[in-house]
């Protein structure tokens, strides 16, 4: 017998969206359930993302009512097609519940900062998967799912640069204008964003960088940078990586890629009266 296939045991699929923003001191826990398999005994896990190189999810269980009963556990995280990329398997007979305290797996940073958009943080959620299955014939699978939404908390702020041909053609090597972002309307400024211009390129292009400054470091933040064109539409939308949980934000660059003959040549759509407007979405996690 397959006891480890789909047709019997429980099924229980945790999402934790917007895992960028997981609090570094204190765990994300999941509801209490209660699989049929083990009998009414209640089981959680929780998520902990304040390791230093990895982040850890233990499973817990309280009520044990099925002590001596052969069981096997399959604790996972799952990649964006729902498969185990990461996944502890454990066998136990639930004489001691206490030692369901133990049972963590353990997934490193780098693995998430390298995948997080492409397999196991696509749009920043972390998946979970937890298995039971029992060493003997069971009913149809019980399956639940749950999300576990991190609240953010965001702010828009758009830049005008006045004369934006004269910006970019001034005989300059490197130019900056700067403006600071707040951590709240009219609250202290958490960092500086600043738009520049090089002509490191065959023509001057625009481009900025994010300073997190050395008082008010950031610990997870996301930003969506983009052009409003002469209707209020959106255009040249650039997404700034997500932060893990834990880490300082650093000072970044990114290109943005505006050349000087476009905004020549793009005067009426994009620039209205020579204005350029560069928009800054950033979330932050809410305190």
């Amino acid at each position: 017998m397959d006891i480890m296939g789909e047709n019997n045991g429980f099924v229980f699929v945790w999402a934790i969206s917007n895992f960028s923003f997981c609090k570094n001191d204190q765990p994300v826990i999941s509801p209490d359930f209660c699989p049929w398999v083990l009998n009414g005994s209640k089981l959680r896990l929780a998520m902990y993302p304040i390791e230093e190189e990895c982040v850890v999810c233990y499973m817990y269980m309280a009520d044990c009512k099925v002590a001596g009963r052969m069981f096997r556990f399959e604790l996972s995280f799952l990649d964006r097609d729902f498969q185990s990329y990461y996944y502890l398997n454990f066998p136990d007979n639930l004489e001691d519940p206490e030692i369901m305290n133990d049972c963590k797996i353990l997934i490193d940073r780098e693995a998430l900062h390298i995948d997080k958009r492409f397999l196991l943080l696509h749009d920043d959620t972390l998946t979970i998967r937890l298995k039971i299955y029992e060493f003997q014939e069971s009913p149809t699978p019980e399956r639940i799912f749950f999300e576990t939404k991190i609240s953010t908390k965001s702010i828009c702020i758009t830049q005008i640069v006045k004369n934006a041909t004269q910006f970019l053609s001034l005989f300059s090597n490197y130019t900056k204008t700067v403006f600071w972002v707040p951590s709240e309307p009219r609250g202290d400024p958490v960092l500086s964003v600043i738009l520049s211009k090089s002509f490191r390129y065959d023509e001057p292009r625009i481009f900025f960088e994010i300073d997190p400054g050395q008082e008010n470091p950031v610990r997870a933040l996301s930003c969506l940078v983009y052009l409003l064109g002469s209707n209020g539409r959106k255009y040249f939308c650039r997404e700034i990586d997500v932060f893990l949980p834990g880490l300082f934000m650093r000072k970044i660059k990114h290109p943005f890629e505006i050349a000087n003959s476009f905004i020549l040549n793009n005067k009426e759509e994009f620039f209205p009266n020579d204005n350029l407007f560069i928009s800054f979405e950033f979330k932050f996690p809410r305190d």
